[in-house]
């Protein structure tokens, strides 16, 4: 996903950036040297909860990815493209995809499913 840094600063030990996507914008922790404001990024996302189908991920009416932040949650909607039996999940955000493990019964594959997660984390992909 491509992402334009809007603020960054430092939380206790970790870098905290806000930044803006053609997806939304929200913010993450960051895995990296420390970015500038306005700088622009190719990155890959991790969500930082543990996922329970019916509790943090679940269908949504939503025919479009998405990221945002909403009470102090980081909501993003993807559509499922895969689960394997382990519980691995693949969603499409746009041209971008998300893999994550996912604990519960799965919905099907083909609709869009809302995440809502206490942090994600960016991570630069040409470092």
């Amino acid at each position: 996903m491509r992402i334009t840094i809007t603020k960054a600063h430092r939380v206790d030990d970790r870098e905290v950036i806000a930044f803006r996507s053609p997806l939304g914008e929200a913010e993450a922790n960051w895995e990296d040297e420390p970015p500038k404001a306005g700088r622009t990024f190719d990155v890959e996302l991790e969500v930082d909860d543990e996922l329970v189908w019916g509790i943090n991920i679940s269908p949504t009416t939503a025919s479009e990815p998405s990221i945002a932040e909403r009470n102090g949650k980081v909501h993003i909607v993807g559509q499922l493209t895969n689960v394997d039996s382990d519980g691995v999940a693949t969603l499409r955000l746009g041209d971008s995809w998300l893999l994550c493990q996912i604990a519960g019964d799965p919905e099907p594959v083909g609709g869009f499913l809302q995440l809502e997660v206490n942090s994600i984390t960016l991570f630069d992909m040409d470092s």
